[in-house]
């Protein structure tokens, strides 16, 4: 068994005992992946989220790096590398998304007229 959490979930990815450690902590995590590099993030709070919007200037290139730098958790060194512009420019943006729309703050809602 404890050869078991010491495996990687991908090649070149967290051990399984890191994946648990880290729902332990911060409830569910996902990943998603750019070409080859795949990432793994938790949902944003409301909190953050309105913090995040407060503190904006305007610039919705900066809540982009902003939401990926408090959620994105795999590769470690990631929320630095948002910050410093060390991806492409798409990354933020695409991963941004993933992550609001897992949070529930935006997608489809279903509404119907009564």
């Amino acid at each position: 068994m404890a050869d078991e959490k010491k495996e990687v979930v991908f090649p070149g990815g967290p051990t399984v005992e890191w994946v648990e450690k880290t729902k332990e902590a911060v409830g569910d995590v996902f990943t998603t992946a750019i070409n080859d590099e795949i990432f793994i993030f938790r949902l944003l709070t409301r909190t953050e989220y309105k913090n995040i919007i407060s503190s904006m200037d305007g610039d919705g290139f900066t809540r982009e790096d902003d939401v990926c730098s408090a959620c994105v958790l795999w590769p470690e060194e990631a929320a630095t590398k948002f910050k410093a512009n060390g991806y492409p420019a798409g990354y933020p943006g695409t991963i941004s998304d993933a992550i609001l729309r897992e949070s529930g703050f935006v997608g489809e809602v279903q509404v119907k007229k009564l």
